[in-house]
């Protein structure tokens, strides 16, 4: 593993870092979070309607709430984490991120469940999907 992607990993999380806690700290402190273009467009939910409020829930240890603003990307996390693990691994011993057929196939599944998140929390029945007002 080169050092010189190391350091370039270690700059790049750190900096993705900060830009995180920067707009955790301006949603907190504002309570403005990025409109969905798409929900302003149509009134629909799209499956990233609810992640500013997720992730400000898991910020401040409210699981319920953030399982309210989006269930999807809350099931999907661990996915997310072990998916940048991969990545981050990936780059340090190749100097590209090269995902595996399995990875790939776990990307395709994880889209297909987005996907079938975002139409099912469209369906009045499923109105609970929804994430709350506000």
């Amino acid at each position: 593993m080169c050092s010189a992607r190391r350091k370039k990993l270690a700059v790049f999380l750190c900096a993705l870092a900060a830009v995180g806690l920067c707009y955790a700290a301006w949603v907190q402190a504002t309570g403005l979070g990025v409109p969905c273009l798409f929900h302003a467009l149509t009134g629909l939910y799209c499956p990233g309607c609810g992640v500013t409020r997720c992730a400000n829930a898991l910020l401040h240890g409210n699981w319920r709430a953030a399982l309210q603003s989006n269930a999807a990307v809350l099931v999907l996390f661990p996915f997310f984490v072990w998916l940048a693990l991969a990545a981050a691994r990936s780059y340090l011993a190749h100097g590209s991120v090269r995902l595996t057929k399995r990875q790939n196939t776990a990307v395709y599944v994880a889209i297909a469940v987005l996907v079938i998140f975002g139409v099912a929390r469209n369906v009045p029945a499923l109105w609970f999907l929804r994430p709350p007002a506000g």
